[in-house]
């Protein structure tokens, strides 16, 4: 079972969504900043078939 917030009334929700925009926002920097670069979904898709074929492992489609 997943934990959440439901599980914590502890923690304020507040606190989770301050914690969540601050991780969207260095997030958001990295791809500014140049630290990472973003694909398409296709090319993500083009380089797992790839691994799996190199990996001699059959993808379901």
């Amino acid at each position: 079972m997943p934990v959440t917030i439901e599980h914590m009334p502890w923690i304020g929700e507040d606190a989770v969504e301050a914690v969540w925009d601050a991780e969207v926002t260095e997030r958001v920097k990295d791809v500014e900043e140049g630290r990472v670069t973003l694909i398409s979904g296709a090319e993500l898709q083009r380089g797992t078939d790839a691994l799996f074929a190199e990996l001699g492992i059959n993808r379901l489609a």
